[in-house]
């Protein structure tokens, strides 16, 4: 207050109080500023009141500044500027997917939303968050301003909320466009409206100047942060620094009724099924704003035209990422997603077999009995939900499902080798050999036939034939690891060490390790 009592009186005696103030604050500390844009504080400075600003750090010593601006500018790079070499600056890179994910989980530690933070960290968590990282394109800004949608899994709470962001930003950029020269905000302008990379070429007719200009005001863009190049072979692409600056012009633009970023959003963020279940909701009645009705149509729409799925491809793109890394239990939530979300017979196969890899036998019999009841039943449903009973020791089980998926199609000779690997389980041997030997009718170079049958005459005690069937083995299979590993454990089993080495020196450096049936059947 004596602050503003002087300023009253004399302007000059108020900055000299407050500078002493903040000394007295100050002593024997240092005081910290943050400040973003700090280009808009240089400017209502000016040049004398930066002068005066940097005499009084020097005097005092104890400050220290943290400060952001969306680009460098002549205050900090003019050399007779009075912060000319002041700051150490350091360019924020745009971040990849995984450094958003990253940037996402801890704000929500941060702000102990712990579930949030975990949530994320799974394959379903990630494929939302995607949507996130489509309007982010990389920006720190935009990946804090979208967080709080996060955690909104209703069209009743994400509509509302984001159109308030709409009102909270439009100002911001707005204020941000307001200096540029007109011809450079026409491109701007104009990306906004696109919406996807552009090249030069494309960008200047539209702008009505010529390429060489539109070259020359887009480099001045990129400098002053607005506007990123990348180049796809020999051509050039722009677009927006900021994606969720395109805000202000659809604002601005009211041709449509729509916002073009809130449909690209819930297009990224909701499967069309789940649209379509909505706008279903509305026609009968269901309670709704017009902005929901008109949004909600609109991402419909556009589904149904360019026939593209945006979160059901960021489902099956973090499946192949749970697929390629053997983590077997997010493959199988992914898998659970997408057949909620209306999937068939091939999402039904891949869940079961995420979960019979998974070693969950129990989900995945339910699984099998779902897909059944609705007319997604396959023999190689059967066939993972044989190898499931297996990992969960359950042989007689594995034998039911097995024969089942054989009745649904007897010519997969897969089924018949897994089938061999179940009766091993149950010491049924002689039955065992017969069934690989009838693999081995249909295709003489499945060696894995031949590692069945010498371990069933190994059980045996048929020592001689089993002895037979292992030179075979190498014969057919010498480049194949697991092959010579079983005859060299024939051999062992056998104290007969000196031929079990034999096949060694062809596999040096490969682990030994116990047998495993080892049917290859993908789904």
């Amino acid at each position: 207050d004596e602050v503003y009592v002087r300023f009253s009186r004399n302007p000059v005696d108020a900055e000299a109080f407050a500078t002493e103030l903040l000394r007295e604050c100050a002593r024997r500390k240092t005081l910290l500023l943050l400040c973003e844009n700090l280009v808009d504080l240089f400017a209502g400075l000016d040049e004398e009141g930066q002068k005066r600003w940097r005499a009084t750090m020097q005097e005092d010593g104890n400050w220290a500044i943290v400060a952001t601006t969306p680009s460098l500018f002549d205050g900090l790079t003019m050399q007779d500027s009075p912060f000319y070499g002041f700051f150490t600056i350091r360019h924020l890179e745009a971040i990849d997917f995984e450094e958003g994910i990253e940037l996402l989980a801890k704000k929500a530690v941060h702000e102990g939303k712990g579930q949030l933070a975990n949530y994320l960290r799974t394959p379903l968590g990630r494929a939302r968050a995607r949507a996130i990282h489509h309007l982010a394109a990389g920006n720190h800004r935009a990946y804090v301003v979208l967080f709080d949608f996060l955690d909104k899994e209703s069209l009743d709470d994400l509509i509302g909320p984001f159109m308030h962001l709409v009102d909270d930003l439009t100002p911001y950029y707005q204020d941000r466009m307001r200096p540029l020269p007109t011809t450079q905000r026409k491109i701007v302008e104009f990306l906004c409206l696109r919406g996807k990379p552009t090249t030069v070429k494309d960008i200047a007719t539209p702008c009505l100047m010529s390429q060489q200009t539109a070259a020359k005001q887009i480099g001045e863009l990129e400098t002053a942060g607005f506007v990123r190049k990348m180049r796809a072979g020999r051509h050039t692409f722009c677009e927006l620094s900021e994606p969720l600056m395109r805000i202000c012009i659809e604002v601005k633009d009211n041709k449509t009724r729509h916002v073009r970023l809130l449909v690209d959003f819930l297009r990224h963020w909701f499967s069309t099924r789940e649209l379509e279940h909505r706008q279903l909701g509305f026609q009968h009645g269901e309670q709704a704003s017009e902005m929901d009705r008109v949004h909600v149509g609109e991402a419909v729409r556009c589904s149904l035209a360019d026939r593209h799925e945006p979160f059901v491809d960021a489902l099956h793109t973090e499946g192949k990422d749970c697929w390629d890394a053997g983590d077997y239990h997010g493959l199988a939530s992914i898998q659970q997603a997408l057949v909620r979300d209306g999937g068939g017979t091939d999402d039904y196969r891949v869940w079961v077999m995420a979960l019979a890899e998974a070693g969950d036998a129990k989900h995945a019999i339910a699984v099998v009995q779902e897909a059944a009841s609705k007319g997604h039943e396959d023999g190689d449903l059967h066939y993972w939900l044989t190898r499931a009973y297996l990992r969960a020791q359950r042989p007689a089980e594995a034998l039911e499902a097995v024969d089942r998926a054989i009745a649904i199609d007897a010519d997969d000779s897969a089924y018949l080798c897994l089938r061999a690997d179940v009766l091993l389980a149950l010491q049924r041997f002689e039955e065992a050999i017969v069934d690989a030997r009838a693999v081995l009718d249909k295709d003489p170079t499945h060696w894995h036939s031949l590692q069945q049958i010498i371990v069933a005459l190994d059980f045996l005690d048929r020592p001689e034939d089993a002895e037979r069937t292992a030179r075979d083995l190498v014969q057919l299979a010498p480049d194949e690891p697991d092959a010579l590993l079983a005859a060299s454990r024939f051999y062992l089993g056998q104290d007969r060490h000196d031929e079990a080495q034999t096949p060694y020196p062809l596999i040096a450096g490969w682990p030994m390790h116990s047998y495993v049936p080892s049917a290859t059947k993908k789904p």
